[in-house]
């Protein structure tokens, strides 16, 4: 038989009868090359010079062939790979590594340890297509490999490790895949426990069963913590004791919220806090609707009642309500009880005061002492004082409002004030004009007639308690001016003025009536005849 070497770690073979002389070297060789498949080491094994029948080349990726069964010596350049176990250093780049036996398409079959070192990833093949049954050892990563020649694959023999326990001696590093939904996931059967998700922008870590805590503290002090519920489900997160739930979030899209207090039993919130901030969005407190106390206020006496009852809703505040700032009321206000204000009421725009009781049981209980209009610059149609919305324009005193009552109004547009036996009537002013209200101006004649009597008309219905007759130059004489006015005088008393409900004017018997010359203060004056084309008569009523 002549002399051949093992296919996979070349273990010489001595034919029967040779070597003579040379057996015990060869023998040694052999024991040597045992030694280094059982327990040898490569450290430094360069992947892009190789040495030996391994060759290295450059490209995408780059690629090491790696000739395990080379003939070399045990420890000679070539022999690395009968080592159990090899350290890859200096790598370009990715590179794959054709695990191979004395050819590149001899296929041995083999297990060893490996250590990258080199700085790449190393993907390890043992078949002629690359990418297929292969494995790949990140940087800095151990692993323990097998190939079989039978269906060219590389097998990493620690894939799929059953242990009964594993201890930490020191502190350890687990480094998983990234970017992958389930780069660790601890299971059983079907059933995941734990899974760690580290695909990008959505890492996590998914906990599988019911997550069982025996500690007093989470500690979540040292980083933001945001704790993301289940999406549209109305129990989305719930934190109960036996069946009682004490806080639970309801995120259906119809109206989630944060349920306090649901099941049996009521659930008291207490809040240890000096401030509840809201500040940063819009915010609702919705209470039950129809219940006299859907809502109280507390201390040690009750500081306010939200009443629900349908068609009796209010806020009963039964202490004192201070108000520092305004009171800005745009509804209809009941002070169904004494309402004191210190320091005086300043009603300041138009408005209504339309409740017959101000204060007490009467108007006459209820008054004020110092009205004051700050703003307010008409009383008519949107602000009624002492009346009933119909009585708009009455500011009345003591107890009738309206017509029947007395004080001041408005008649449309024109002020009159009535006493409490009189009638309404308008207020003599300087700036009243004709028609306004009491108070008419009467041109008697345009064209004066000096020499006959003259009569006017008026509309103010009754006797002028006051009148008076006069002429008024149309233009100017005798020392007077357009406008000016003069009194009448006549040579005699057998004439004189008078005034009915519906007229006021002149009577004259035998002598013409005559006006007296505009002089200066210390002359006399003297009389003359008016001319109808420069004097007309004019008369003042009142009421």
């Amino acid at each position: 038989m002549a002399t051949t070497f093992t296919s996979n770690y070349q273990i010489k073979l001595i034919g029967t009868g040779l070597e003579s002389g040379t057996w015990g070297t060869s023998t040694n060789e052999n024991l040597k090359r045992i030694e280094q498949v059982l327990g040898g080491n490569k450290l430094a094994f360069d992947v892009q010079a190789p040495g030996g029948n391994s060759t290295y080349t450059a490209g995408t990726p780059d690629e090491l062939l790696w000739i395990t069964t080379d003939t070399s010596d045990s420890g000679a350049v070539g022999s690395e790979g009968r080592c159990l176990f090899v350290q890859f250093t200096n790598a370009a780049g990715a590179t794959t590594v054709r695990v191979r036996g004395s050819t590149s398409t001899e296929y041995p079959n083999r297990v060893f340890f490996v250590w990258n070192a080199s700085g790449e990833t190393l993907t390890f093949n043992c078949n002629a297509t690359l990418g297929t049954n292969t494995y790949a050892v990140e940087d800095g990563a151990y692993a323990v490999l097998a190939t079989t020649s039978s269906d060219f694959y590389v097998r990493n023999l620690l894939s799929a490790l059953q242990i009964d326990s594993l201890t930490f001696p020191a502190a350890a590093d687990i480094s998983i895949l990234d970017d992958n939904a389930a780069s660790l996931d601890i299971t059983e059967g079907s059933n995941s426990y734990l899974k760690f998700n580290t695909t990008d922008s959505s890492e996590a870590v998914v906990v599988g069963k019911t997550l069982d805590i025996d500690t007093a503290t989470i500690d979540v002090a040292t980083q933001a913590t945001t704790l993301s519920l289940k999406e549209n489900a109305d129990a989305a997160f719930d934190i109960k004791e036996d069946d009682q739930s004490y806080i639970e979030c309801d995120t259906q899209t119809s109206g989630p919220q944060v349920l306090i207090g649901g099941g049996a039993e009521v659930v008291t919130l207490n809040i240890d806090t000096a401030t509840i901030d809201v500040a940063t969005q819009v915010t609702d407190i919705d209470i039950k609707d129809d219940e006299a106390e859907a809502l109280q206020i507390d201390g040690s006496t009750n500081m306010m009642t939200f009443d629900t009852q349908d068609g009796a809703e209010k806020v009963i505040v039964p202490v004192e309500l201070e108000v520092t700032g305004t009171l800005d009321v745009d509804g209809t206000s009941n002070f169904s009880a004494k309402a004191t204000f210190t320091t005086g009421v300043d009603i300041d725009g138009a408005g209504t005061m339309d409740n017959t009781v101000i204060g007490g049981a009467t108007h006459v209980a209820g008054k004020f002492s110092t009205l004051e209009a700050t703003g307010l610059t008409t009383i008519g149609a949107s602000a009624t004082i002492e009346g009933a919305a119909s009585d708009t324009g009455y500011l009345n005193f003591n107890t009738d409002s309206g017509t029947s009552g007395y004080g001041f109004r408005d008649n449309e547009g024109k002020v009159q004030v009535k006493s409490d036996s009189g009638a309404w009537g308008g207020i003599y002013s300087a700036n009243q004009v004709s028609g306004d209200g009491t108070y008419e101006l009467v041109e008697i004649s345009s064209s004066w007639d000096a020499s006959t009597g003259s009569v006017g008309s008026h509309s103010l219905g009754a006797v002028p308690r006051l009148y008076t007759v006069y002429a008024e130059a149309k233009s100017g004489n005798n020392g007077y001016a357009t406008g000016d006015t003069c009194s009448i005088s006549s040579k005699g008393d057998q004439s004189g003025v008078f005034a009915t409900d519906d007229e006021v004017g002149l009577m004259v018997r035998g002598l013409n009536y005559q006006l007296q010359t505009k002089v200066a203060g210390g002359v006399d004056s003297t009389y003359f005849t008016p001319s109808s084309s420069e004097w007309k008569l004019m008369a003042h009523l009142w009421l």
